[in-house]
């Protein structure tokens, strides 16, 4: 897939996530670029990429396309955009900002969030899929 770079969206220990596009069918998307360190480390990603492919969830952004070449290895991924919202980050960024103002969420906004985390935790359990890294860095969120 031939992609033109829009913006850096984050990076974390893994590598970098770009939103970038296809210049065919003007379709945005996320891609997460993960350097080829070691052979353990692209082995567990390749398989982990192979299992990310095979969930279907509404709550569980999807994978797309597995590509790489000599030095990276490419996930093209669904781009999560939070409808109506004034910036789309994480649940963290959600937390601190409403931490900044003093606009802590509702009990109900947070029964919501729950709802829908839960949702997608199930269906990876259902499928014996266990997620060990579940943090709000890591959950699309609006703010």
């Amino acid at each position: 897939m031939r992609k033109n770079i829009i913006k850096l969206l984050g990076f974390g220990s893994n590598g970098q996530v770009f939103e970038i596009e296809d210049p065919s069918s003007k379709e945005h998307y996320a891609m997460k670029v993960i350097q080829k360190t070691e052979k353990k480390s692209v082995d567990v990603l390749m398989q982990e990429a192979m299992i990310l492919g095979q969930l279907d969830h509404p709550n569980i952004v999807k994978l797309i396309k597995v590509e790489e070449d000599c030095q990276n290895i490419y996930l093209i991924l669904e781009l999560v955009k939070v409808r109506a919202s004034k910036k789309d980050g994480t649940l963290l960024d959600l937390i601190r900002q409403r931490s900044q103002q003093e606009a802590y969420l509702s009990e109900r906004q947070i029964a919501l969030l729950m709802r829908h985390i839960l949702a997608a935790v199930e269906h990876m359990h259902s499928r014996n899929i266990i997620h060990r890294d579940l943090k709000p860095r890591k959950i699309p969120a609006a703010y």
